[in-house]
């Protein structure tokens, strides 16, 4: 998921659904509704994703068109915002990339690289439940295909003093602890930047 404004989240969703399928998806607007939500929860208001449709029509980075009984594209949106109920709320409609969108999408698909280790750093603290500290970057790199972020961290957690065990139930409530330092390799992709694997390195 990217970061970043509303506005920009949901054209980002919009590109991302549509690239999915290979360049064109039809659906009617319940459907857009909940795939779009599922990728920018925070969405709330229709108007919010109908002007998120708008705009990257304007840009010509998509095509807007609706089907009939016989051509998947017998009609294309007009733009005026009288037609808005009729094209976006009643039956399907289609979102096609044109070319332009398609350089487009090039260019923001991938999370930048300090995205990426801020991500991962926020997974480690998460699932550490914040017992982590002192965390290091240990190394990042993008995978060939450039689909994954491949990032490396390290970091401290507490290791009790176990010795203390034998002194009574006292010790062990006031006894110390020590740092040991772990190595966790993360996966996450680049279009999204959903974590899709955390491994175990040895140092």
């Amino acid at each position: 998921m990217i970061s970043g404004p509303l506005a920009e989240r949901l054209e980002h969703a919009v590109l991302e659904i549509v690239m999915a399928t290979n360049g064109t998806y039809q659906a009617p607007w319940g459907l857009w509704l909940t795939t779009v939500t599922g990728r920018v929860p925070e969405l709330e208001q229709a108007a919010d994703l109908v002007a998120a449709f708008k705009r990257l029509r304007e840009s010509r980075l998509v095509k807007l068109t609706k089907p009939d009984t016989t051509q998947r594209d017998a009609s294309e949106y007009s733009g005026n915002d009288a037609d808005d109920n009729a094209f976006f709320f009643a039956g399907e409609f289609n979102v096609s990339i044109t070319p332009r969108g398609r350089q487009r999408w090039d260019q923001i698909k991938t999370i930048g690289v300090k995205q990426a280790v801020a991500i991962a750093m926020e997974y480690l603290k998460t699932l550490m439940s914040g017992s982590v500290s002192n965390i290091l970057l240990e190394e990042v790199s993008l995978s060939d295909d450039e689909k994954f972020w491949n990032v490396t961290l390290s970091a401290e957690v507490p290791v009790p003093d176990d010795s203390q065990l034998a002194r009574g139930p006292l010790a062990v409530l006031t006894r110390s602890s020590t740092a040991h330092r772990v190595y966790k390799a993360f996966k996450i992709a680049a279009a999204t930047g959903v974590v899709k694997s955390m491994t175990i390195m040895k140092p």
